[in-house]
């Protein structure tokens, strides 16, 4: 295996080291090199354990393809262990289980690989299947594997031959039917499944029924396969370029989209659905539609519920009609749709990307921007709400990395992973952790909560 790298506090990492190791332990910041070329942090989610576990694609000298790497760090950011797969050259996601096994997926064109890790970075088994739709190239994030745990079973949110699938194998690996609904007229392919509280799977997707304007599926399955309701949105425009679907939740089944405006520009559309019957109950668009103005925007990063709400963010022209690329963070009603707040972060350059985290219903929102000058490190900020839409603090510098996510942990911490900019190395994997300003005591007695 190649060489990994691992280093810490230095000269240039010392605004970091001052600011966050008195909180998070002195192993904070950890930036993971695997052999001196381009590491990019493609995945990162927080085990039940409370350990970090980050997909990496990661070049190595001599290479010509990347390869996908699993790290799992622990709570006081130690790299536990760093595990590759070089079969798999373009990582997109992974999924955990309460076993502490992980699923990472790999996609090339038609081609689908899933290898599962143990908990001490053991390649279990791995499989390839072919045959696939080609991955499409969509804006939004891509389609990730899920464990359901009801069937004991990995499933994967494919397209095969025009019609939406769930690629499923069990635990050992063993290969699974799978599940395959056919719209009703044109071509579709999954892209989010989730398990249904009543036994079977949820799964949505975009779908083209050209020349009519193209939408979004989401589809309940009951434990044979069969449709028990299915549920078309458009998104009322005429466009031709969109996201797939992504679910938040089965009971009542929520669901987020990217969906391209009148402008050729973007907005965030949801909606949500009885779990039963897929009656609407209600959906929502931000920004709204305005008939003056029509060429507001926001470009959709993440979404996510918490508690009742969902919290959103993306790149917007909204709060500055000058510039599209401001970083924005909304707060959504998740019982009817309502818009809590939305708020913006304005930077010296424009958003490059952002990502959000929340705990109950506020926002901790962190920003990537344009680098000065071009190419180089992107500087990164962290910006952070309440619930009730308040600023919990002032703006807050980190080390410079492109976003990937950010997480919130089970106690007060904040962790940002995302990809440093390095003339010496190329690109690094940077995690980076500091206290959640929302739920920390300011010196002058404030509590927020």
């Amino acid at each position: 295996m190649p060489r990994a790298t691992v280093r810490r506090c230095g000269v240039w990492l010392a605004v970091v080291c001052a600011m966050g190791a008195s909180s998070a332990g002195a192993e904070w910041p950890l930036i993971w090199d695997f052999d001196g070329r381009t590491d990019d942090a493609v995945a990162a989610q927080l085990g039940s354990g409370g350990d970090l576990w980050v997909l990496t694609s990661s070049s190595v000298q001599g290479g010509s393809t990347p390869r996908a790497v699993l790290l799992r760090i622990d709570a006081q950011g130690a790299l536990t262990w760093a595990s590759d797969e070089p079969e798999i050259s373009r990582p997109v996601a992974f999924a955990l289980n309460a076993d502490g096994e992980a699923l990472v997926l790999g996609r090339i064109q038609s081609n689908l690989r899933v290898t599962a890790f143990g908990p001490e970075g053991q390649i279990l088994w791995s499989r390839t299947r072919a045959g696939l739709d080609n991955d499409e190239a969509r804006f939004g994030p891509d389609a990730a594997p899920i464990w359901d745990a009801a069937g004991a079973a990995w499933r994967i949110p494919v397209g095969i031959a025009g019609d939406f699938a769930a690629v499923s194998f069990s635990a050992s690996g063993d290969p699974l039917p799978d599940r395959i609904w056919s719209p009703p007229s044109g071509t579709a392919q999954a892209s989010s499944v989730l398990p249904r509280p009543d036994g079977g799977l949820l799964i949505s997707g975009s779908a083209d029924v050209s020349p009519s304007p193209p939408g979004w599926w989401t589809v309940a399955l009951d434990a044979a396969g069969a449709e028990v309701w299915s549920r078309f949105e458009d998104g009322d425009t005429a466009s031709g370029v969109f996201s797939g679907a992504f679910l938040l939740s089965s009971d009542p089944v929520r669901v987020w989209a990217d969906d391209e405006t009148t402008c050729g520009l973007f907005s965030l559309r949801l909606w949500s659905f009885d779990a039963t019957t897929g009656t609407p109950l209600w959906e929502a668009t931000w920004p709204a539609v305005d008939t003056t103005n029509p060429c507001r925007s926001m470009t959709p990063r993440s979404a996510m519920l918490v508690g009742n709400r969902i919290v959103a963010s993306g790149i917007s022209n909204v709060f500055s009609p000058t510039s599209a690329f401001d970083s924005v963070a909304l707060s959504f009603d998740a019982t009817t749709g309502a818009l809590a707040w939305a708020r913006s972060f304005v930077g010296a350059t424009g958003a490059l990307s952002n990502n959000v985290a929340s705990t109950d219903g506020g926002a901790l929102l962190a920003t990537s921007l344009f680098p000065v000058p071009n190419p180089g490190p992107s500087p990164l900020w962290l910006t952070a709400w309440d619930s009730e839409g308040v600023a919990c603090s002032e703006p807050t510098a980190l080390l410079p990395a492109r976003v990937l996510t950010t997480l919130a942990t089970a106690d007060t911490g904040w962790i940002v992973v995302g990809s440093s900019f390095n003339s010496i190395t190329a690109d690094d994997v940077i995690v980076q952790r500091t206290d959640n300003p929302c739920l920390v005591r300011f010196v002058d007695g404030f509590e927020s909560e």
